[in-house]
């Protein structure tokens, strides 16, 4: 019916729920996070010291706070872009 996933690919996609809280408690202390996928694991995992063969690197997150403040977001008013009927 449905192709069996591998343990890393199941175990990567459950990490997105501890990338989450993260996330939402690093906005909470008003540090900003960034996920990145597309990364070279191997050479992540290289960089860092980690021994592939027990673990792996699903995913990757920046944390920290920025140079300059946020610009002013422009939004059009609710009522120019919906139409309620």
């Amino acid at each position: 019916m449905f192709p069996r996933m591998n343990g890393y690919a199941w175990c990567s996609k459950q990490c997105y729920i501890a990338l989450a809280n993260i996330m939402t408690a690093a906005a909470a202390e008003g540090i900003d996070s960034c996920p990145m996928e597309g990364f070279e694991k191997a050479l992540v995992e290289k960089t860092l010291g980690i021994d592939s063969h027990q673990h792996e690197v699903a995913v990757v997150v920046a944390l920290g706070f920025r140079q300059e403040a946020q610009t002013t977001r422009r939004r059009k008013p609710l009522s120019e872009i919906v139409e309620f009927i």
